[in-house]
């Protein structure tokens, strides 16, 4: 466990051990049973935050594959106009 550790997944982990810790020993500190049912309630927030943020990220890594095609396959295109750009008539609106 990092104990000193300042990372969001540190800090979170932090919480997991204390709760964990605690919740077998609740009956020798009733006065904590209402801030530990707090922060568990904090701790599966963050835990389904940090799920998301990770769903997203892999969603935001495939898109930036899936665009990296597209340009590759834009740019193919737009090369095979390069003869017909490249005349004297042609007009670079065309182009």
């Amino acid at each position: 466990m990092a104990a000193n550790g300042m990372t969001n997944a540190e800090r979170i982990s932090r919480w997991d051990t204390l709760v964990n810790n605690l919740e077998p020993k609740l009956t020798d500190f009733p006065h904590l049973s209402a801030t530990l049912v707090e922060l568990k309630t904090v701790l599966i927030e963050a835990r389904d935050l940090t799920y998301k943020r990770d769903d997203l990220r892999a969603a935001a890594q495939n898109n930036n594959a899936d665009l990296g095609d597209l340009v590759q396959r834009g740019d193919k295109i737009r090369a095979g106009w390069a003869p017909a750009c490249s005349s004297t008539t042609a007009s670079p609106a065309k182009c």
